[in-house]
């Protein structure tokens, strides 16, 4: 790791584990003198891990000695498929906590086809919810430094004929059979 890295991590009070930033250096600051904010771009040769990023960025959000804000820009020498799904499973997990009815997107499968992830939807409204979360899905990737993403859906028909099913039953068994009552002289009150 490099010193203008470790002055870097001391100065946001981010407790960080050497192996993973062993070979991490800074690339550059930049100033932005009209929002008096810095710009950190850092580069290591393979991807951390989405909880030891997602520490640093909160660390980062503090500011260079609780002052001075900063953001983080990284970047990665070599990303792997296994790292984009590994952080597309995090980003998602993250999504269904704050949209709960994209709870199934966590189960359903995601693809990767080079530059264009593939998130599999079981119902057409789940589609549609997805393609609004997509800017989000993207950004986080990018701000994560994995790169530029394309983000699309894929209609599981199985899935959403088995939802249907189940709404369908669900609706059989929740139908109340009235009986009728009979009013007579005797029982009015």
């Amino acid at each position: 790791m490099s010193n203008e890295l470790e002055r870097f991590f001391t100065s946001i009070k981010y407790q960080y584990s050497t192996d993973s930033w062993l070979s991490a250096n800074v690339l550059k600051v930049v100033l932005n003198k009209k929002e008096e904010t810095f710009d950190v771009y850092i580069n290591n040769p393979e991807v951390i891990s989405y909880e030891e990023i997602t520490k640093l960025f909160e660390c980062a959000k503090k500011g260079i000695n609780g002052e001075k804000k900063c953001t983080i820009k990284l970047s990665y020498d070599k990303v792997t498929t296994k790292n984009v799904l590994s952080y597309l499973k995090e980003i998602i997990k993250a999504l269904v906590e704050k949209r709960p009815s994209l709870i199934t997107l966590a189960d359903n499968e995601v693809k990767l086809d080079d530059e264009i992830i593939i998130l599999e939807a079981s119902s057409k409204v789940e589609e549609l919810e997805i393609k609004k979360e997509a800017k989000n899905i993207i950004k986080a990737l990018l701000k994560y430094g994995l790169g530029e993403f394309e983000v699309t859906t894929e209609l599981n028909e199985d899935l959403e004929q088995n939802i249907k099913e189940e709404i369908k039953e669900s609706k059989q068994d929740d139908i109340i059979v009235k009986e009728s009552v009979e009013v007579t002289e005797d029982s009015k009150v």
